[in-house]
């Protein structure tokens, strides 16, 4: 997915530090997408200028509901008893996984929107 051409030059630098965990997880996402860490970054950073907070916040309580609504419905169709116990494990793994649920959402409909616009026929020069 690297792209051979680019519609502008890129002419300014950004540099962050990052622990051995942050760089694993990059390059674990850069690789997933086809893209460099460098490229990666740059998208992600820019996704989340154009993203709004509490857009990603309504996501993810969506994401987590939708996550517990799921195991709820699940559990029934195998005929587990709900306890207090389950429902509060349910939650606690919806709440730990949410933001990252809805960011990959957000992300993975970028992506989308990015690659049918790459593939929308260019304008006629007039």
């Amino acid at each position: 997915m690297r792209s051979a051409r680019r519609a502008k030059a890129l002419t300014h630098y950004l540099s962050s530090r990052l622990t051995s965990e942050e760089e694993r997880r990059i390059k674990e996402h850069a690789d997933k997408s086809g893209l460099s860490k460098s490229e990666w970054c740059r998208q992600a950073i820019l996704w989340s200028l154009d993203t709004p907070p509490d857009a990603q916040l309504v996501l993810a309580e969506i994401m987590a509901l939708r996550k517990i609504i799921l195991a709820l419905h699940l559990d029934s169709i195998h005929g587990e008893k709900l306890t207090e116990q389950r429902l509060r494990m349910l939650v606690e793994q919806a709440e730990t996984s949410k933001h990252a649920m809805a960011d990959a959402r957000i992300h993975a409909f970028a992506l989308k929107i990015k690659a049918m616009a790459e593939k929308a026929p260019e304008p006629a020069a007039s």
